[in-house]
């Protein structure tokens, strides 16, 4: 299944590397994981499936996919492809990886006091204004309430991995509201 997307604009987040464009989906549904079939100057897959303010004190969203760059010089290639008016056409990955069973209903449960207490740390952080850790956390939670529930593309190693991302760069020091993401994920996928 395809799906088309029209570019009304772009930008770019370097501290999470991400490349978002904003616009309209013209057809289909976008989704995590699919690939840019065109223009083929803009190889990657759809990182996230985000929604942005049109203005800084309005309150109508526009819907934005967000793509991952390795470095400076694909960032640039990519601005120079997606300029205004640009339609991108997204497909399914040729290969579809198996990303295993969604989570029990036992196991959204647990999910959900994780995210939680994400959130109660997301508060506790930007009490004490660390506003990049609290974007950090927020990044890699998001998706995860669509997700559990067959939205996007579900996977527990990916969702495992972007926890621990978060811990390794921030759990080295002590702060208020820090928990063991990672040990509590684990608990809840443990063999029976």
């Amino acid at each position: 299944m395809t799906a088309r997307f029209r570019v009304s604009g772009s930008f770019a987040l370097r501290s999470r590397s991400l490349f978002v464009v904003v616009g309209a989906i013209e057809s289909g549904t976008v989704r995590i994981g699919q690939s840019v079939r065109k223009p083929a100057e803009l190889n990657a897959s759809v990182h996230g499936v985000e929604f942005v303010l049109r203005s800084a004190g309005g309150r109508e969203e526009e819907p934005a996919l967000t793509f991952r760059y390795s470095d400076e010089s694909q960032l640039v290639q990519w601005e120079t492809t997606c300029p205004t008016g640009t339609e991108l056409e997204l497909a399914e990955p040729q290969e579809t990886r198996s990303r295993g069973p969604l989570p029990s209903e036992a196991q959204r449960e647990q999910l959900a006091i994780l995210i939680h207490d994400a959130l109660v740390e997301i508060r506790a952080l930007g009490a004490q204004g660390r506003a990049t850790q609290a974007a950090d956390l927020a990044d890699a939670i998001h998706n995860l309430p669509r997700e559990i529930y067959g939205w996007g593309s579900w996977s527990q190693a990916i969702t495992r991995g972007m926890l621990e991302v978060y811990q390794q760069k921030y759990h080295h020091e002590d702060y208020l509201g820090k928990r063991d993401y990672v040990a509590m994920f684990d608990r809840i996928f443990e063999p029976p």
